[in-house]
């Protein structure tokens, strides 16, 4: 079952690495849905407390209200945007080592028309990816004695 919650918040951002009108100074009204995903309690019915979840966009989506994501994001596409709040609300707020409940997306709207989605896939990809990494660049037994 997946819960989801919306929060909105005005920023603006330029895209540095962009060639348009996007890489000057602009800005949007931005729509975030987070997306939690676990077992309903038998007990009390619920995946997760939607109080709990508002409290978590207040705290960590919250803050980008009337400023400017550069200072926080170097590149702050959509894209990279949703990526940013799935990470931290991840690491931050989500313990469930089993997984049980997790971020299951992170939807940012930097227009009504426009959205960009960070999912549990796309989170479950990129540790795997930093994992393999990580192993090629790890010193073996035979260099570690020279």
């Amino acid at each position: 079952m997946i819960v989801s919650k919306k929060y909105g918040f005005d920023a603006a951002h330029l895209l540095p690495y962009y060639e348009g009108k996007c890489h000057n100074l602009h800005g949007h009204h931005w729509d975030v849905v987070v997306g939690i995903k676990g077992p309903i309690d038998p007990l009390t019915g619920i995946v997760v407390d939607f109080s709990w979840l508002k409290g978590v966009l207040e705290e960590d989506v919250g803050k980008f209200d009337h400023t400017y994501l550069n200072d926080y994001i170097g590149n702050p596409t959509a894209e990279l945007l949703a990526k940013f709040i799935f990470t931290l609300i991840e690491l931050k707020h989500i313990q469930s080592p089993d997984e049980l409940i997790h971020v299951e997306y992170v939807r940012v709207w930097e227009t009504k028309g426009s959205m960009a989605e960070y999912n549990h896939e796309d989170w479950l990809n990129e540790k795997d990816r930093v994992k393999k990494e990580r192993s090629r660049r790890a010193p073996t037994k035979a260099s570690k004695s020279l």
